[in-house]
């Protein structure tokens, strides 16, 4: 394994180890992501929100898993973005009312 010293020319400074790759900007996380993900945890309480990782270390689907099943019927929920899963706990949230067991 090698790592790269200071150009500056001093043996005596530890050596550095090279930088990984940040997350692309896409899937970076950002306030605003992490905001939504704040405000869909408050509105929707009977689902656990978060984010999947991606395979290159950043951000990837929004999902929602089921833990009180009189807010929802699917057990999990795997959105692109933070609109679209919404979107989904919202039909949940009608579909589980529908069934009228709470």
């Amino acid at each position: 394994m090698s790592f790269d010293r200071p150009c500056s020319g001093d043996r005596s400074a530890p050596p550095t180890r090279p930088e990984s790759k940040p997350p692309t900007r896409a899937n970076r996380s950002t306030d605003a992501d992490d905001q939504r993900l704040t405000d869909l945890r408050e509105e929707f309480g009977g689902h656990r929100i978060w984010r999947s990782p991606h395979r290159d270390g950043g951000l990837g689907c929004w999902v929602a898993s089921l833990h009180d099943p009189t807010q929802g019927v699917d057990p999990t929920l795997i959105c692109d973005t933070a609109d679209q899963l919404r979107d989904a706990l919202l039909e949940e949230r009608e579909r589980a009312a529908g069934r009228g067991d709470h």
